[in-house]
């Protein structure tokens, strides 16, 4: 069978745009862990378009019996990388350098911590499926955490304790159709 360039690059053209229109867009992400903690992601309902911003909510519920703390960054951090994104919102970096801005959310058993955060549009810059990992972070005590405590206020030392001592958890992969 002989079939022309043209003829070609118009079929892969109909097998892409195929494959994205019959990709099951994943919309919501639910885990639970084996403490008794319930994550549930979600993207807003509106239609994303490319350099929009994309919010994504999410919902943690403590059913186990003890407090834990979410690892809270003040400054999200971003991989983007084809056609993936990974979000570190609530986790420990193994690759920063200078001052911490790490603080802890306590979750009390039998209540909800709910939010969103944003990702920016300059991120999400071409069009087509994006699939978005979010990657989470608990410690079960803060004492050996807080400033007082910690070997001569290094910010090293501090990450690699709180790197030793969070449970990480990583959810995805939402899926984002950019127009």
């Amino acid at each position: 069978m002989r079939v022309s360039c043209g003829k070609s690059i118009w079929l892969l053209v109909i097998l892409v745009v195929s494959a994205e229109a019959s990709f099951a867009q994943i919309r919501i992400v639910k885990a639970q862990t084996k403490d008794g903690l319930t994550i549930a992601l979600w993207l807003s309902p509106e239609p994303a378009k490319v350099g929009q911003d994309v919010m994504i909510h999410y919902r943690i519920s403590n059913v186990g019996s003890k407090t834990v703390y979410l690892v809270k960054k003040e400054s999200l951090q971003f991989e983007t990388a084809s056609d993936n994104i990974i979000v570190n919102p609530f986790t420990v970096g193994f690759d920063e350098h200078g001052p911490t801005d790490y603080r802890f959310e306590s979750i009390r058993t039998g209540t909800i911590k709910r939010g969103a955060f944003v990702i920016p549009g300059r991120k999400l810059y071409r069009d087509g499926l994006w699939f978005i990992t979010v990657e989470f972070a608990f410690v079960n005590d803060v004492r050996r955490l807080q400033p007082e405590n910690l070997p001569s206020r290094d910010p090293v030392a501090f990450r690699g304790l709180l790197a030793q001592l969070a449970t990480p958890i990583s959810l995805g992969k939402l899926a984002l159709l950019l127009k």
